[in-house]
């Protein structure tokens, strides 16, 4: 049992540096745990086997699938730390299918049972996810109250990585309150603090935010090697949900440079990764991206249609923020009404 404890902390250790490392790692665990009939080590090695998939893109139906199978094993064993990890990852598969209020619920299942358990660290994190969704829904108030949580919670228990994922969710609360410049100044002490963390995976989320941020206060140069090193960091920890957001980052970039031609290439290969991930939540957004990139390369057929199928998709997955900025492309091409009609 020892050696499945070890390879399973030495995994979920080297999860956000390395996704491929963990998944041969937890291999190992699963392995031995199913030679010495360990329930325990085997629900975990598949919970987190699950997580890993989710990380690289799988397909989300296979990873739902052994999600599904942990956590009733969590279940079984009466382990409510691993529930609560388990639910933790059904809320992220929800959210990235759109389905925002759907994880909203499980994500307050997860702080429940974190809460009961006294655990601090996943405290911060159910409250982070749940500030996550309220931004998404627009509730900008409530998720700016989670945040403020979150960051209190992880102070208080000395997790440098949960201070450093409050403060970007804090960057993000900012951002969508319109105040760009304490949005980047909350960025830039996230960029700080995880540096002071292992977390390269996080490093390169927040870099991403970063050059945004800077892409729209106009400051495009500085934008330029912050989302360079981003890229090279999801390309090294192989974090596909990384990857999407950066090509669609660098998209902007281009597009904001006039060069519209490779805007769209970078747009599409987000698309494309973000299908293949069944990240259905960021399909809006990536869409809308594409219909200004059309109508800077002057094909306003194919910017309008890009607008309504974004519009449309926005609908679906209760993104507000796209839904606006869909109305306010469409009105610009003097096309107004509703993309179904």
């Amino acid at each position: 049992m020892a050696r499945v404890d070890a390879l399973l902390a030495e995994a979920w250790a080297c999860r956000h540096e390395s996704v491929p490392r963990a998944e041969a790692l937890l291999q190992q665990a699963l392995r031995a745990a199913q030679h010495i009939d360990y329930r325990r080590g085997q629900a975990y090695a598949i919970l987190r086997l699950a997580l890993c998939g989710h990380m690289r893109g799988q397909d989300t139906q296979l990873v739902d699938s052994s999600l599904q199978l942990a956590l009733a094993m969590m279940r079984e064993l009466d382990d409510p730390a691993g529930e609560s990890e388990a639910l933790n990852l059904q809320g992220n598969l929800l959210a990235r299918a759109g389905r925002h209020e759907d994880a909203l619920a499980v994500h307050q299942q997860a702080l429940d049972l974190r809460l009961a358990l006294g655990d601090t660290r996943g405290e911060a994190a159910s409250l982070h996810n749940l500030a996550l969704q309220l931004l998404t829904l627009g509730r900008t108030e409530q998720a700016l109250a989670h945040v403020q949580r979150s960051l209190a919670a992880a102070r208080g228990c000395g997790d440098l990585r949960g201070v450093a994922y409050a403060q970007h969710s804090l960057a993000q609360s900012f951002l969508a309150l319109g105040d760009l410049d304490s949005a980047l100044s909350a960025q830039e002490q996230a960029l700080a603090d995880v540096r002071r963390t292992q977390d390269r995976a996080l490093e390169c989320t927040v870099r991403t935010r970063q050059g945004q941020l800077l892409l729209q206060l106009g400051r495009g140069q500085e934008a330029g090697p912050c989302l360079d090193a981003a890229l090279a960091l999801a390309l090294d920890t192989g974090n596909q949900g990384d990857l999407i957001r950066v090509y669609q980052a660098l998209g902007e970039l281009l597009l904001s440079q006039g060069d519209a031609a490779r805007a769209t290439e970078h747009l599409q290969l987000a698309l494309l990764a973000a299908r293949r991930a069944g990240e259905q939540a960021l399909e809006p957004a990536l869409l809308l991206q594409q219909a200004h990139a059309q109508r800077a390369c002057g094909r306003p057929a194919g910017a309008e249609a890009l607008a309504r199928a974004a519009w449309a998709l926005a609908e679906q997955t209760a993104d507000l923020s796209t839904q606006a900025a869909a109305r306010r492309l469409l009105g610009l091409m003097g096309q107004t009404d509703h993309p179904a009609g």
